[in-house]
């Protein structure tokens, strides 16, 4: 009986033991976070680098979270979630956020517009010396003329191994 009370009450601390860190790794942030989560905490987490982070994380994410992103880039309140979103969309090649891409170089924020024009310079193998501080008239120009860089690309021939090709550099 004594036996069976020692196994009993070994059996109850294993498990007591692997409950409390099992606890302790999901509150200390060990788990790694859902896209769901990730997204719920850039839209909802009362600390702004916390939005930020989980934003940049959602951008490490792969394809499944590309939808997420481009909804971030484009309603987030946060400049920095923004910004954020725009810099993975580029990151992951997605052409199909381009126009998301182009867009965002309008944006009130220089952070915004900083971040998507690199996007857009990097994706499209084009630097045209955006300056996100500069006059509105410039930017607008430049703007212009990287829509027309986005038009031609999607029309050519080569579009779809260009594409191919740029993501094998990552």
């Amino acid at each position: 009986m004594r036996q069976k009370l020692m196994l009993i009450t070994g059996g109850a601390f294993v498990l007591l033991a692997v409950s409390v860190y099992g606890l302790r790794a999901l509150l200390s942030g060990d788990h790694e976070p859902t896209i769901a989560e990730l997204v719920d905490t850039a839209n909802n987490a009362s600390e702004r680098g916390e939005r930020e982070r989980a934003a940049v994380e959602l951008g490490n994410r792969g394809p499944e979270a590309l939808p997420h992103l481009r909804t971030l880039a484009q309603q987030s309140d946060s400049d920095e979630v923004r910004a954020a979103a725009l810099y993975g969309l580029g990151m992951q090649w997605d052409f199909d956020s381009m126009d998301v891409l182009l867009n965002a170089m309008e944006d009130e924020s220089p952070v915004v517009r900083s971040r998507a024009a690199g996007a857009v310079a990097r994706m499209l193998s084009r630097d045209r010396r955006f300056q996100a501080h500069g006059p509105e008239t410039d930017r607008a120009m430049i703007v212009g003329f990287y829509r027309t860089d986005w038009e031609q690309l999607r029309e050519a021939p080569y579009f779809e191994e260009y594409q191919t090709e740029v993501q094998k550099v990552e």
